[in-house]
């Protein structure tokens, strides 16, 4: 007798479990899904996951239905969007400032790439203006680097060995005149016969 009634408790306590389990289950189906309940390749829209468009277009339309795509139109002719989106426009293309050339054209997936034309570089916002003319060394200093596109002129004074390599050059080239001149001189008089011995 302890028996059967150890197993109408213990079926009665399984039978338990397994109402509240459905009961809990039943609820969180009922709660409605959120933005965290999208993919990484989805947006949220409408109470929607949608289906994000690819790069080049976007978003005529948006989906009307959990996890998929709705009507995805390619940017214009001057527009882009560089990846996959949930964009309801195509971004503008950039336009080149009159200091700066293009260096890549815009197209549907990629914008316009400019850069600082020749004899300017790029100066952080801030300044004046973002291409500035590349600066001239000071009279006395050389050029260790070149102005580029990204980067001004970098001056520094003449190193030391520069300096004593002219004096070394110099003294030399004296030098040899001196002994071009002797010889020449030498050999005037060795004609003339003016050598005593």
């Amino acid at each position: 007798m302890a028996r059967r009634a150890a197993l109408a408790l213990l079926l009665l306590r399984v039978q338990v479990k397994v109402t509240t389990e459905t009961n809990l289950v039943s609820k969180q189906s009922q709660v409605p899904p959120g933005p965290e309940s999208c993919g990484p390749d989805e947006y949220w829209s409408a109470g929607h996951c949608c289906k994000l468009c690819p790069a080049g277009s976007f978003v005529e339309e948006h989906c009307r239905s959990h996890h998929t795509r709705g009507k995805c139109t390619p940017c214009d002719r001057g527009t882009f969007t560089a990846h996959a989106n949930g964009l309801d426009s195509c971004n503008v293309c950039a336009t080149c400032s009159e200091n700066e050339q293009m260096v890549a054209e815009c197209t549907s997936t990629r914008d316009r790439t400019c850069q600082c034309q020749t004899g300017r570089f790029y100066r952080p916002p801030g300044g004046l203006e973002f291409c500035s003319r590349c600066s001239k060394c000071p009279r006395g200093s050389v050029v260790l680097k070149k102005c580029n596109a990204t980067a001004d002129t970098v001056c520094g004074l003449a190193g030391p060995g520069g300096r004593h390599r002219w004096c070394v050059i110099g003294s030399f080239l004296t030098f040899l005149v001196i002994m071009i001149v002797t010889y020449i001189y030498a050999r005037k008089r060795e004609e003339k016969g003016c050598w005593v011995a």
